[in-house]
């Protein structure tokens, strides 16, 4: 094997491919789908409350934050807002932001890829 195809194959290894040294064979192998632990918080102001928080891994995975409002002056019906979609180990988080009083509860969703 001359070094430019070993440079080749050492490159395509690099990038998640499986080789096998003798007749060349390369095959691509997916990346694996993987979340780990989620850490959120829900924050009450005094006229926003929020849910903030993110999800360690690797893409292509991802998650966002979500709240469950409702407007209790009027006894309105409870809807969901969302944040922002982040890749999964993007520790810059995602927040979903209430501005009526009140906050049914919050957490991430996790949306695989």
């Amino acid at each position: 094997m001359s070094f430019r195809k070993l440079r080749r194959a050492a490159v395509m290894v690099g990038a998640g491919f499986v080789l096998a040294v003798g007749p060349v064979v390369v095959t691509a192998t997916p990346a694996a789908a993987w979340y780990g632990p989620c850490r959120g918080y829900l924050d009450y102001q005094p006229f926003v409350k929020s849910y903030w928080g993110w999800c360690d891994g690797n893409g292509p995975d991802s998650y966002r934050a979500y709240l469950d409002c409702k407007n209790i002056i009027i006894n309105g019906p409870v809807y969901r807002v969302y944040g922002e979609i982040r890749w999964a180990g993007d520790r810059r988080g995602s927040e979903a932001q209430c501005m009526e009083s009140g906050t049914m509860g919050g957490g991430l969703e996790k949306l695989p890829a």
